[in-house]
């Protein structure tokens, strides 16, 4: 006896579908193609900040890239990708197409350096979004503020006094202020003691 075909999906059950991702695809240039310009700029910020300079590597298509912008010229983008910062990508300017205004007025500013972008290929072409930034908890931030303070402020009294502040900050305290009705009352007691005292 012979069984009956398997139904075939429909268009009505595509949406029940996960979509697929397709596959890293070639690079969009050849390392060899990276200008040297490049490289050289990536050894002098290296030199400048006593850090290995990282490596550059070029854009892949359908890839998705998370991280700072570490340079631009009229031409490429360079964002360093991954937690130790030893590599970098390289993005053909051409191929990218910035989404939202925020974007758009930092890259016309020449202000793209320092940004947090997620750059999202399909094929050889790329969206390129604003990357919110994680925060911090407040622990780690005075961890690290107590680090940065031990290695560059010598002085004990601003050290104490810059980690107090940082202190007060992270834990939202705001400094005690009398309430302003309270501070009207003891102003107009003031003004009233002023004008008992003056002749007329």
């Amino acid at each position: 006896m012979q069984q009956p075909p398997l139904p075939q999906p429909t268009p009505a059950d595509s949406h029940s579908q996960q979509p697929v991702k397709k596959e890293l695809g070639d690079f969009i240039m050849s390392k060899d193609a990276i200008p040297t310009g490049l490289h050289n700029y990536m050894k002098k910020v290296a030199e400048s900040t006593g850090k290995p300079a990282p490596d550059l590597i070029p854009a892949r298509q359908n890839g998705s890239y998370r991280g700072p912008v570490l340079m631009e010229n009229n031409g490429y983008l360079v964002q360093s990708v991954g937690q130790d910062g030893n590599k970098a990508i390289v993005h053909k300017k051409d191929n990218l197409t910035l989404e939202g205004d925020y974007l758009n007025q930092r890259a016309a500013a020449g202000k793209l350096r320092g940004t947090n972008l997620q750059i999202h290929y399909k094929d050889d072409k790329a969206q390129v979004y604003p990357l919110a930034e994680k925060k911090l908890a407040p622990e780690t931030i005075m961890d690290k503020a107590q680090k940065y303070a031990a290695e560059n402020i010598r002085n004990a009294k601003q050290r104490e006094a810059f980690l107090k502040h940082l202190e007060n900050v992270t834990q939202h305290k705001q400094p005690e202020q009398p309430d302003k009705a309270q501070k009207a009352a003891e102003q107009g007691k003031k003004a009233e003691k002023a004008a008992h005292g003056i002749e007329r």
